[in-house]
């Protein structure tokens, strides 16, 4: 490219020749630069030359103060160049790059704005800074719409406090606004205040709204559902912030109060307007009232008051389960309860004391015991070491005489039947009559009929004894199983193999009557030493010899001794063995009048009594067809 440079010429003086053929070349290389129109043309020229203008075909530089009195234009529209402008301070730097179309502040490089440096924006290698009080106390006025980001595509917008830790951020990838305090101490506070001069009572000072404006069902699904503010309660002042905080909610409305809170209560917002739970949905767990708390119903017309561990009703009256519970005395306390531990009017009137001795767990009822194994639902009454009544039956109508026993309303008690081994009794009283006792078995099926030791009947008494471990099995064959008394004097014995002893305390005394059907003492005991043999056989029949035999095979027991029973001498005997007696020794007096019918003359026989008579007769006829059928 030509270079236009100093001609080294001399300008003459007016009227003076010139060396016309260098002005010439020099004129021509500067018309070299110009464009049609006859003007330097600017994209083509490097005012950087020493000497002169040098045409421009590479980059070029620029340096020294440079003065522009006009439009300075660098490249031409769609045909760029980049311009580099340095700073004082390596990697300070601003580029216009033609290829990118951007103008470029490398980091750290600051746009600094005000005639005083006030402001600057710059890139630190990693944030972009914005500083509006680089000198003094400036900010960032945004005076249009302000978006960050774009609808589904957000980005997360951080404030920081003065203390460190503490911003707020809304962060975009969990759609929430966060507030957080400062790390060393104190929480985030979100501050909703009014810019009014004068509050008045009613007025608002803050508010949160809760609304699904874009819901598509329009009407009332797009009004304010639910909010909650901060209503002034009185005109405020230098002394006076009365302030209420209000909750409000809807049903098919704008959101109304539902329910306030100030420094004193906690109420609804309309009379008889809330609940507190839900019946059976959403009830509350437990409710905790301070010392002195008092409940009232109806503007007062029934009152429950604490005091000093003390529930007080008032006001009004208690009730119980529907029994009406008089509220003259207060029950000021209410003394050792423990769990299951059911409680009584204590002495005073005024207290309820709990029984230790008497639990019930909603199964089982204990009185002085804690536990039964054996029992799922029902009553256990653990006596201690008393003897006395462990149940007793009681009615007004009733009157017996036995007050020596038991209390005369009393018709029926239990206790044990032995003071220190247990067992039970169970006693019945009546006033008159017989039926003390009813024991009383309805099968609603017909009645077994089978005989055997397995059977069952429709009343049962069953005894036994200890296996020798924790058991039980049957008692020997002479144990006692079952016996009835007379007043305590014992009359029938039901015994382990199921024979019976019964009390009859006539025989001992008129023994002498048991053999009258031997007709003569004398030739029964001949008749008895002759044939040898049965029960009499060879023994003469007095009364001792008989008990003694009848004892030693077991019909009748050994006498009663004084400290064995109610009644010294006294016999059981044995009903089975006895009837068997009894039917022995009917067939052997038959024998005996057999005997007497072969010695007695006809003669002596007519001197009988014409019945004895009947009976040799009626003898000797059956011994006639007996031995026709032996025949």
């Amino acid at each position: 490219m030509a270079t236009v440079t100093d001609p080294g010429l001399t300008l003459p003086v007016a009227n003076d020749d010139i060396d016309a053929e260098p002005l010439t070349n020099w004129i021509n290389n500067i018309l070299a630069f110009c464009n049609e129109a006859g003007n330097i043309d600017e994209a083509n020229v490097d005012l950087s030359g020493a000497n002169g203008i040098v045409g421009k075909s590479t980059a070029q530089t620029i340096s020294g103060a440079k003065t522009f009195t006009g439009v300075v234009t660098i490249g031409a529209s769609d045909t760029g160049v980049d311009v580099n402008i340095y700073g004082d301070t390596v990697g300070k730097q601003l580029l216009w790059d033609q290829s990118e179309d951007t103008l470029q502040l490398y980091d750290n490089t600051n746009l600094t704005f005000g005639t005083g440096a006030d402001a600057d924006i710059y890139y630190d290698g990693t944030d972009l800074i914005v500083d509006p009080d680089v000198v003094g106390s400036g900010m960032v006025r945004f005076l249009g719409n302000v978006n960050l980001g774009v609808d589904g595509t957000g980005h997360d917008l951080k404030l920081f406090g003065d203390s460190a830790g503490a911003y707020s951020e809304w962060d975009q990838s969990a759609d929430s606004f966060i507030i957080r305090g400062a790390t060393a101490a104190g929480a985030g506070t979100l501050n909703l205040s009014t810019g009014e001069l004068t509050n008045v009572d009613g007025g608002i000072l803050g508010r949160i709204d809760f609304q699904a404006p874009l819901d598509s069902a329009g009407t009332d699904a797009i009004l304010v559902a639910a909010s909650i503010w901060a209503e002034a309660n009185a005109t405020f002042s230098a002394s006076v912030n009365d302030t209420d905080l209000v909750f409000a909610a809807a049903t098919s409305e704008t959101a109304a109060a539902q329910m306030r809170m100030s420094t004193a209560a906690l109420y609804p917002a309309t009379d008889d307007g809330l609940a507190l739970g839900i019946t059976d949905t959403f009830e509350w767990s437990d409710v905790h009232l301070a010392s002195g708390a008092t409940i009232t119903f109806n503007n007062s017309n029934a009152v429950i008051t604490h005091s000093a561990g003390v529930i007080d009703v008032s006001t009004g009256a208690l009730q119980v389960g529907g029994v009406a519970v008089s509220t003259s005395s207060a029950v000021t306390a209410l003394n050792g309860a423990t769990e299951n531990e059911l409680v009584t009017v204590g002495a005073t009137t005024t207290e309820l004391d709990a029984e230790s001795a008497l639990t019930f767990d909603g199964n089982l009822f204990f009185l002085n015991e804690t536990a039964n194994a054996d029992m799922t639902l029902g009553f256990t009454i653990n006596q201690g070491a008393n003897d006395n009544d462990a149940v007793t039956f009681k009615s007004s109508d009733v009157a017996h005489p036995f007050t020596s026993l038991a209390e005369a309303d009393t018709w029926g008690h239990m206790k044990k039947a032995a003071a220190a081994s247990g067992g039970v009794r169970l006693e019945g009283l009546k006033e008159t009559g017989s039926l003390v006792i009813y024991l009383l078995g309805r099968a609603g099926a017909a009645a077994d009929t089978d005989d055997t030791t397995g059977s069952h009947a429709i009343v049962k008494l069953d005894g036994s004894i200890t296996d020798g471990g924790t058991g039980a099995t049957v008692a020997a064959a002479t144990g006692n199983v079952h016996a009835f008394s007379n007043n305590g004097t014992t009359r029938v014995i039901f015994k382990g193999d199921g024979t019976i002893h019964a009390s009859d305390t006539t025989w001992a005394t008129a023994l002498d009557d048991i053999p009258d059907a031997l007709a003569a003492r004398a030739y029964t005991t001949e008749m008895a030493h002759r044939q040898g043999e049965g029960l009499l056989a060879g023994m003469e029949v007095h009364a001792s010899e008989l008990v003694q035999r009848m004892e030693d095979v077991g019909i009748v027991t050994h006498a009663e001794l004084p400290e064995e029973g109610n009644i010294p001498g006294h016999r059981f005997l044995n009903v089975q063995k006895g009837i068997k007696f009894a039917w022995d020794m009917g067939f052997q007096q038959m024998d005996y009048i057999g005997e007497l019918l072969k010695v007695l003359s006809p003669r002596q026989r007519r001197k009988l009594p014409e019945r004895m008579q009947d009976h040799f007769n009626q003898l000797e006829r059956f011994k006639a067809i007996a031995i026709e059928e032996a025949d």
